[in-house]
């Protein structure tokens, strides 16, 4: 165990000083770069408004109506910051073009006003499938991956497997939204879908 020790301690580098060296009389200096130490005050800070001390700034004695900042509460644009504002609402004017119809999140409802299924899809248009999930408006809440939707002429089909149950909606749009028929979940039956809100 002495070898070992004795073998570390000489194989330090130049810059260290090897002080557990027996008979060394090389006298303790401090390091020319310290290493990190906490303020004497350290855990010990008082919340500057629990301070026992004139604050700098005056306090507010009552409330500020904002015609009292005239507008300039929110500092003037730069060229560069509009240009990139523009930039975003141009892309996304641009992405929200190329959607297509289905983009989006639905509510299937039935004939009596209840909510039947939910739905999320991702239509990117025409040249890319519509995928998406939809999730059962009953006790199990039960969730799937939108399988395939097919577009044949008007008539557009969506078919998922919920639950062991092959669920398919055959749908047509109506204005904003689409009515059709929803089979697979007992009897069939007719259902809208519109936007939630």
């Amino acid at each position: 165990m002495l070898t070992l020790m004795i073998a570390g301690v000489s194989g330090l580098s130049g810059q260290e000083t090897a002080y557990a060296q027996a008979a060394s009389s090389e006298v303790y200096a401090a390091p020319v770069v310290r290493p990190y130490e906490p303020p004497s005050d350290f855990g010990r800070q008082v919340e500057e408004g629990d301070v026992n001390r004139p604050i700098r700034s005056r306090p507010i004695t009552g409330p500020v109506a904002v015609e009292a900042y005239q507008g300039n509460y929110e500092q003037i644009r730069s060229s560069g910051e509009i240009g990139y504002v523009a930039a975003v609402n141009r892309a996304r004017a641009s992405a929200d073009a190329r959607m297509g119809s289905l983009d989006g999140v639905w509510t299937a409802t039935g004939a009596d006003g209840r909510p039947v299924l939910d739905l999320v899809l991702s239509d990117r248009g025409s040249s890319k499938p519509v995928e998406g999930a939809l999730s059962l408006n009953d006790q199990t809440r039960s969730t799937a991956p939108v399988e395939s939707v097919t577009r044949n002429g008007e008539e557009t089909v969506i078919e998922a497997s919920v639950g062991g149950r092959a669920v398919r909606l055959r749908l047509r749009q109506a204005g904003q939204g689409w009515t059709g028929s929803l089979s697979g979940l007992g009897r069939d039956q007719a259902v809208s879908l519109t936007r939630p809100g």
